[in-house]
Parts: C-alpha cells; sequence; structure tokens
C-alpha cells in the first residue's frame, strides 16, 4: 500500500504563519491542488494571525457574529492579512504587515444569506432602473455604477459584497450588516486584548466551494505578479 507523501517545496510549511519570503518561494512551486490544499488550511482554517495572542476571542468574536447574523459559528472565518499576517495583494502591498490601519475581512458561507444579499442587490438595482432611489452625488453615483456593473458577475460566482448595496432603510438587511460591521470595530476598539482595525467587511459565498473557487483565483492572479 503506497503511503500518503506531500511535494519538498510543501513540506517546507511547517509555520502556522509562514513569512511573505517563505510563501512566495513555495506557493510558485505549488500546482493547483497544493494551491487548494494551502488556502483551505492556511487561509480560511485555523487561528487567524490578528488574535494569536488570544484565540479565545477569535471564538468570542465569531460567537457573536453568528449571532447578529443568524448562523452558526463554523460558518464564518476571517480571510485576507488578519489571517496570514501580511497583505496578499499584488505588489507593492504583498507582504504589508498586519495592522491597526488593515480591514477585517470577514467571510460568512450561507446559502440562506448569499441569497438574501443578492435579493437585496436586484431590488436596489430594479429601484435603480426605475428611479425609486437615486445617488445624492457624483461620488455615490460613480460607486453605484460600478458596484450595479460588477455585482451581478460576483453573484453569478456564488459570492455578493454586503458593503456594495446602499445602507439605506428600504433595504434592511444591507443596513443591518453594516451596523454589525461598526459595532464589531468600536467592539474591538474597546476590548484591550483584541486587534484594533481600520474597518470591517463581510463577503457571503454560497457555499465553500464558492469560496475556495474565488480564492485561488486571487491566489493564482497574485502569484502571476510578483
Amino acid at each position: 500500500m503506497r503511503p500518503f507523501s506531500i511535494s519538498e517545496h510543501c513540506a517546507q510549511l511547517i509555520d502556522q504563519y509562514p513569512s511573505s519570503d517563505m510563501l512566495l518561494s513555495v506557493a510558485q512551486a505549488m500546482n493547483r491542488d497544493e494551491r487548494r490544499r494551502f488556502i483551505r488550511l492556511w487561509l480560511t482554517e485555523g487561528i487567524p494571525f490578528a488574535f494569536r495572542d488570544a484565540p479565545m476571542m477569535y471564538e468570542t468574536v465569531r460567537s457573536w457574529l453568528a449571532s447578529q447574523f443568524e448562523t452558526h459559528p463554523k460558518l464564518i472565518t476571517i480571510i485576507g492579512s488578519a489571517r496570514i499576517g501580511y497583505s496578499l495583494a499584488p505588489r507593492p502591498q504583498y507582504g504589508r504587515p498586519f495592522g491597526v490601519n488593515s480591514d477585517l475581512d470577514l467571510v460568512v458561507v450561507s446559502e440562506n444569506i448569499f441569497s438574501s444579499l443578492s435579493d437585496t442587490f436586484y431590488k436596489w438595482k430594479a429601484d435603480v432602473a426605475v428611479g425609486s432611489v437615486q445617488a445624492r452625488n457624483e461620488t455615490e453615483r460613480t460607486f453605484w455604477e460600478d458596484n450595479l456593473s460588477r455585482l451581478p458577475k460576483n453573484i453569478s460566482k456564488g459570492f455578493v459584497d454586503a458593503h456594495k448595496i446602499p445602507y439605506w432603510s428600504r433595504y434592511p438587511l444591507a443596513q443591518n450588516v453594516a451596523n454589525t460591521m461598526w459595532m464589531l470595530k468600536e467592539i474591538l476598539a474597546a476590548t484591550p486584548i483584541a486587534p484594533k482595525i481600520r474597518k470591517a467587511t463581510v463577503r457571503a459565498y454560497r457555499d465553500w466551494e464558492a469560496l475556495l473557487e474565488q480564492m485561488e483565483i486571487n491566489f493564482f492572479y497574485i502569484l502571476k505578479s510578483l
């Protein structure tokens, strides 16, 4: 019977938070299956770097968010620099350490929340089309046009960014999510052992496969750009 095996380059990944140089070196040698395994284990699971000194605080935060979103804590995770310890964006941002000026990028994997946010988006889109709502200034109009064009493509891929829908009272789900993100930032700021952040955002995914697929696309794009 053949034993399990991993490649020599993947065998170098033994730290929970590998350095940006180590990750870049190893990731460039990975095949697709290895990239997906790395993304699952290092970029979506475990204790995020931002909570490395207070692991139970992370679980407390997840439990609070789950109560706000009416879902299970296991369906909520953190990605981005708060997860690995540094930015995974293309250069010059790649490797920039997580800090007080960083965002907390949250993910909730829930078909119900994804569908509800998608429905909220299409209600907004229909309201714009008939003139029921209008942008209040030119800057807002520019963002609206971009989001109205971008979100249908994202939804077809199985995800939706809540902050790209107006936080208006006629869209209560988007407003509630925005309020939850604001409260999260304020509560973290008032908690001595919690990470301090610039802002918090949440993206809803239809399922785990949609999350892994999008993260792989992003990860591969970053590797090509470095």
